[in-house]
């Protein structure tokens, strides 16, 4: 009679165990399947957005980020051949809200360089122009960190 009791209660402690373990990882799997589902979702914003403004002064790109960029790596201007006229890259986690051609924008010493013209040179003026510009921007989603390039053409008036 012992022996069919304890037998009894070690079948059903290996049984619960067995569902507690097969609950445990059922809730793991959907937890999961949901990060991706929200990480592939239309909510993920790692675009940067821009357009140029011509003021008094140098032209200026108002710059508009995605909530999932982290930080603005490289900004490059072209001419409409594809010729690199200004080059400015970043080694930070900053957004800038604008970014003047030929200026390197506000932040911490050392946290933005102009990469072209060499030697911190003044670019060519881009006025009256068609241009390119390239923006490479860094991101983080559910999934990981990303890396987005955003082009665009311009025809900037004088």
């Amino acid at each position: 009679m012992q022996a069919q009791l304890s037998a009894r209660v070690w079948i059903w402690g290996t049984l619960l165990t067995v569902l507690a373990v097969i609950g445990v990882v059922v809730w793991i799997v959907i937890a999961g399947l949901w990060k991706i589902g929200a990480a592939l979702s239309s909510d993920t914003q790692s675009f940067v957005r821009f357009n140029p403004a011509v003021l008094i002064g140098p032209p200026e790109f108002d710059l508009t980020y995605g909530k999932d960029v982290t930080d603005l790596s490289v900004f490059i201007v072209k001419d409409s051949q594809g010729d690199v006229l200004w080059t400015l890259s970043g080694n930070n986690s900053l957004t800038p809200p604008k970014v003047v051609y030929g200026t390197l924008p506000a932040g911490p010493a050392g946290s933005w360089k102009q990469d072209f013209p060499l030697d911190n040179k003044a670019p060519r003026d881009i006025r009256g122009k068609s241009i390119q510009v390239e923006i490479d921007c860094r991101y983080n989603i559910a999934l990981g960190p990303g890396h987005q390039r955003n082009d665009a053409e311009f025809d900037i008036p004088k």
